[in-house]
């Protein structure tokens, strides 16, 4: 119930909660190998939750089709060889759209990015990993450190 100038009225609570939904989370579940100097996309074929069923596991592909702006992350992890550059990047209906992050790490780690990003229904969404160190190297180990997810933040 809620006073308006005295009067007492009923508010559905439909209309005062929050979601941030569409929401997924999915993960690299084994390794992955990624050629050096060459990008790859990354297969996240794992979901622990998408709670409108517009992530697509067999495809490793985002595409909510709610448009508006969205929390996006991105993690990957990997063991290089030697010092290297190494890029995360998100790609927009197959297109490089931004990176997620680059440095070059110097031991076994794992990191995230996160952005902020309009979606307009029909847009689709993929996590790119590309790495300098010379030689193949294996992404991810089934540990949810190479992750991929995203839910909405506000309408469009």
């Amino acid at each position: 119930l809620i006073s308006d100038a005295g009067t007492l009225k009923r508010v559905d609570y439909s209309y005062l909660k929050s979601e941030n939904t569409p929401a997924f989370k999915a993960y690299v579940t084994s390794g992955q190998s990624v050629a050096s100097g060459s990008h790859t996309k990354l297969n996240y074929t794992t979901e622990v939750f998408d709670t409108d069923s517009m992530y697509d596991a067999s495809n490793s592909r985002w595409q909510p089709t709610t448009a508006g702006y969205y929390f996006v992350t991105g993690g990957a992890r990997f063991d290089p060889d030697s010092e290297t550059e190494l890029w995360l990047q998100l790609r927009k209906n197959g297109s490089f759209y931004l990176s997620l992050f680059d440095f070059q790490p110097t031991d076994s780690w794992c990191n995230m990015g996160s952005r902020i990003m309009y979606a307009n229904g029909s847009d689709y969404f993929e996590l790119y990993a590309y790495h300098g160190s010379g030689s193949t190297e294996t992404f991810g180990a089934g540990d949810q450190h190479t992750e991929f997810s995203a839910y909405k933040i506000i309408g469009a």
